[in-house]
């Protein structure tokens, strides 16, 4: 599928172009690299309260702690399948500790003004979904956590939508993952039935690449990995780099 003459290129690129995060991710992956490596940088973007911040999103270099910065956070420990440890557990007391009033997470939309960011990224909502959602794929789900997930689901989704996008992917996180999401099985199966349409309508996006620990499933056949993955291949240039995410 990948020649070697695109992976090498791929890997100087990576290691060009991508962080200190980036670099020990695909050398775990690739290169025999170690899992803690990878922890022990992701342990950098924690504050002292437990969140994350610090530019672990790319498009958000505020340090502060925010839902889309543990969201990220916790999709590299599934990745790395890490379900403990000093880092994961005081991720899950700032989620415990910080909620709005509909109990989703907050977003410091100031602090994150004062430093370069996406512009997008000056509204956001629903993360306390796909964070539920990771946290169950863990097996560390906490009932708090999945109640406030109920909550801004049936909030934010109910009625359900005809048709999903790319960023639908957290409240797939929930009713996938997420403790409790069974009830809402109905809404599950809404769902993957429209998961063929938006990757072909999202196919620019790369979806099960550009948010890979938030699209997996173990429903996904190999045969659509593997279509998906010749479509991404196939955008992979002169230089390494590609229209998609690691």
């Amino acid at each position: 599928m990948v020649t070697k003459e695109q992976f090498e290129k791929a890997r100087q690129f990576i290691y060009r172009q991508g962080n200190l995060l980036t670099r020990k991710r695909f050398a775990c992956h690739f290169e025999q690299g170690s899992t803690q490596a990878v922890v022990d940088v992701l342990a950098c973007y924690q504050n002292n309260d437990g969140g994350f911040g610090n530019g672990l999103e790319l498009d958000v270099m505020s340090p502060a702690s925010s839902g889309i910065g543990m969201e990220v956070a916790l999709g590299h420990l599934l990745e790395l399948e890490i379900s403990n440890g000093p880092v994961l557990e005081r991720a899950i007391e700032w989620v415990l500790s910080n909620q709005k009033e509909n109990g989703d997470l907050p977003h410091p939309v100031e602090a994150i003004k004062a430093y370069p960011h996406g512009n997008w990224w000056e509204d956001d909502s629903g993360r306390i979904m796909s964070v539920a959602g990771l946290l169950g794929a863990m097996g560390r789900s906490h009932p708090d956590i999945s109640r406030r997930a109920a909550a801004v689901f049936e909030e934010t989704h109910i009625p359900f939508p005809e048709e999903i996008g790319v960023y639908s992917y957290p409240v797939a996180l929930y009713l996938r993952y997420a403790d409790g999401a069974d009830k809402y099985s109905q809404y599950l199966e809404r769902l993957e039935a429209a998961f063929p349409k938006m990757l072909e309508k999202e196919a620019w996006h790369h979806p099960l690449f550009f948010c890979h620990n938030r699209w997996d499933s173990k429903d996904i056949p190999a045969s659509l990995w593997q279509s998906e993955a010749e479509r991404a291949i196939a955008t992979l240039q002169e230089d390494g780099n590609g229209s998609f995410s690691f």
